[in-house]
């Protein structure tokens, strides 16, 4: 098949030499299986990764916090730390976890009371909290070491996206006004440390942190039918990956902020991505080549470089609304909303796959 499509790369047919560039990835990637469940015996709410790939933070919905390490190559994840709240209010629950960039020692959490707190990872006890008011959905912080630990967090009911430095939990000022609407999502960006995305229904705003009332740009899907519902930027800085209401899966080129393509997923699988909620946290994960999207019993893949429609990989549990990717182990965690975290293995082809990748099909000539 691959000689099939050199082919056809060749003589210039590049839109039948994409199509089984696809048939080629979906052999790949259909192979993922399942290596085991995860020692974590709590329905986990939220999950979050650190850049070492090796500790992983767990807040369950009981309100429980943990910490689990598990080192390159190993199948099973040991917890290491656990904080356990003293009053468990189920009215409250964590939406978002967040390891400080470039501190592991500092963790952060947001919650539907309102409040940004702060955490030693090594006593696991919150050591300052700030209360914005409103529930908040989901906060980033910024991953540049040279500037300042600020945070920026998305209300739930809110409009506008407030700005707190790290160093002593205190807000510095907020971005937007109601003009912008109610942000679900925000992420800073890996390339430009004054540069922050927000993303509501109705577009993805960029902003510069030294101008915060006024937007640098709006970015808005051509096709027009936008109701975005989760944004994730890849883990080099060049795409942004959007997930849209409209059963679309949107590619932009982030550093000149232009639209790439739009590619609607399988006929067959709409059903599902309708039935998907983006209402607490981002549940795409990106590297430089690939993004994976979680799906009630799905995962969605698409291909960043070549844009090929979604391929779906089979969940081996019910309601998938997380995926955790880990680099290092070629490895996928999902989470479920009723079930314990599930250890998947991406076979070592794909990984071939990626360092030798297929060459882009040559442009047709013109034959006038």
């Amino acid at each position: 098949m691959l000689r099939e499509y050199r082919n056809l790369r060749e003589s210039g047919m590049i839109g039948e030499a994409n199509t089984v560039l696809q048939q080629i990835e979906m052999q790949h990637l259909l192979k993922m299986r399942t290596t085991n469940l995860l020692s974590i015996d709590g329905l986990t709410s939220r999950l979050e990764m650190d850049s070492s790939e090796q500790f992983f933070l767990f807040a369950e919905v009981t309100g429980l916090v943990r910490i689990g390490q598990m080192r390159a190559g190993e199948k099973n994840m040991t917890v290491i730390a656990e904080w356990v709240p003293r009053c468990v209010m189920p009215r409250y629950k964590t939406t978002c976890l967040r390891w400080h960039p470039w501190d592991h020692s500092l963790f952060t959490s947001v919650g539907t009371d309102g409040r940004l707190n702060a955490w030693s990872a090594a006593t696991m006890v919150p050591i300052q909290a700030t209360e914005l008011g409103y529930s908040l959905k989901y906060h980033s912080i910024c991953n540049n070491p040279a500037t300042e630990p600020l945070i920026a967090a998305a209300y739930a009911e809110h409009p506008g996206v407030p700005i707190v430095d790290l160093r002593d939990n205190m807000p510095c000022f907020k971005l937007g006004n109601r003009d912008v609407g109610v942000t679900s999502f925000v992420e800073w960006s890996p390339r430009e440390k004054d540069r922050v995305l927000t993303m509501c229904p109705t577009g993805i705003y960029v902003w510069d942190i030294r101008s915060n009332r006024i937007p640098v740009k709006k970015l808005v899907p051509p096709d027009d039918r936008s109701n975005l519902r989760g944004m994730k930027v890849s883990s080099d800085g060049q795409h942004l990956f959007t997930l849209q209401g409209s059963n679309r899966f949107g590619v932009w080129h982030l550093p000149l902020m232009t639209f790439i393509q739009s590619t609607r997923s399988q006929e067959s699988l709409a059903s599902f991505d309708k039935k998907v909620q983006f209402d607490m946290f981002s549940p795409v994960q990106c590297d430089e080549n690939y993004a994976f999207v979680p799906v009630q019993d799905f995962v969605h893949l698409m291909c960043l470089r070549t844009g090929n429609i979604p391929v779906h990989l089979n969940g081996p549990i019910n309601g998938t609304d997380q995926c955790i990717y880990r680099r290092i182990s070629q490895q996928l965690i999902i989470c479920g909303i009723d079930s314990r975290p599930c250890l998947c293995t991406i076979p070592n082809d794909l990984q071939d796959l990626r360092e030798n990748p297929l060459p882009e099909p040559a442009p047709v000539e013109d034959e006038f």
